[in-house]
Parts: structure tokens; sequence; C-alpha cells
């Protein structure tokens, strides 16, 4: 009987975190979607936490990127992001770095939020202006983007 027990406290832990596993959505890789203004925009999430961004014809490189123009010209910069699976929908912030004095200091961040359709397709809405929205609604679906993973 204890053997019989015993496998099935196996068979129960194994499946258990099998589905747990399966239900935490996937965002490393890189995703596509056309933004409100018709521009193509492109993610890449790594699994170390850089985020690149392409939106229409600009290229923000996640890590190792040098600026070119503005108040930071030729300085080195990075691009991070954090997401909270404990909300809903996930908040996501993209941080971003600017090198100074031979360390990187946090400049600002994109307030954001996801919510996955299926493993290969998410919602996405971005905000600059410090404020997160608090859902997907139709106040901020000229914002929102869908992604589909490549």
């Amino acid at each position: 009987m204890k053997f019989l027990y015993r496998i099935f406290l196996l068979l129960t832990v194994l499946f258990s975190s099998y589905s747990f596993s399966q239900t935490t959505p996937k965002i490393i890789g890189e995703w596509s979607g056309i933004d409100s203004d018709g521009n193509q925009g492109i993610l890449i999430f790594t699994e170390d936490n850089y985020a690149s961004i392409t939106l229409g014809s600009e290229f923000i490189k996640g890590k190792n990127n040098i600026i070119k123009g503005g108040k930071y010209d030729g300085k080195s910069s990075e691009l991070k992001y954090a997401i909270d699976y404990s909300k809903s929908p996930f908040t996501i912030d993209f941080i971003a770095f600017i090198e100074e004095n031979e360390k990187f200091v946090e400049k600002g961040r994109i307030l954001g939020l996801i919510k996955f359709v299926n493993d290969n397709e998410m919602l996405f809405s971005a905000t600059r202006s410090g404020k997160r929205d608090a859902d997907f609604n139709g106040e901020n679906m000229s914002t929102t983007m869908t992604l589909k993973k490549k």
C-alpha cells in the first residue's frame, strides 16, 4: 500500500508541475505587429531581461546600444524589462539606462500592459505619460498592438 501511495504522490507532483509550467506564458523571443499608425513594431525579449525595440525605422538595441543624437549623443545605453505576472493583465516596465561614470543609471520608464491571447499572440499597450493603463479597454485600444511571436 505504501508503494502505491508513493507512486500516486510522485505522479501528482509531476503532473501538477507540468501543468503549472504550461500556464506561465513565455515572453522570450521576437514579437511583431502593426501599431495604430500603420508602423511595423518588433519587440525582442531576452532571458537576461533585455528588450530591443523596432518601431517603423527606429531601432533601440537592448544591450550595448550607442545613442545617436540628443543630449546623450555617443553614450552607452541599455533597455531592460520587468514583468509582474501576479497582476491581471500583466504589467511590464521598459527601463532605460544611460552609462554615467562607468555605471548604468536609470533614466526613465515606459509603463505597459500585456495580455496573452495564447502562447504565440499577445495584446500590448504602453505609455510614456507616467501613468499605467488599468486594463485593455476602449480608451487605450488606439495604442494597443496585437503582437505575434515569430
